[in-house]
């Protein structure tokens, strides 16, 4: 997680239009981003909740709108970490 809220956060910073997909079902970098909104920071980057294992579906319409999307997958190798993967490759 904190490796790719840095990442979107540096591309972001950049002029890049970036989508933060959080697929860990934990919601860290969701969590992340809603407490920097609540601090009053701007919002670097746009982030979407996708902790399901149609990820890898869904990923092409959201990556459509953007120059990137980065995914904060899930720590652990099971049908949710390989939709991630999937995803990743389209």
């Amino acid at each position: 997680t904190t490796l790719a809220t840095h990442i979107a956060g540096e591309l972001a910073m950049r002029g890049q239009h970036v989508v933060l997909l959080d697929a860990d079902p934990q919601g860290s970098a969701l969590d992340w981003t809603q407490r920097r909104s609540q601090q009053g920071l701007p919002r670097l980057f746009s982030a979407v909740g996708l902790a399901r294992e149609t990820l890898h579906q869904e990923a092409p319409e959201l990556a459509r709108r953007a120059d990137h999307v980065v995914i904060d997958g899930p720590p652990r190798i099971a049908a949710l970490a390989r939709s991630s993967l999937l995803a990743a490759e389209r």
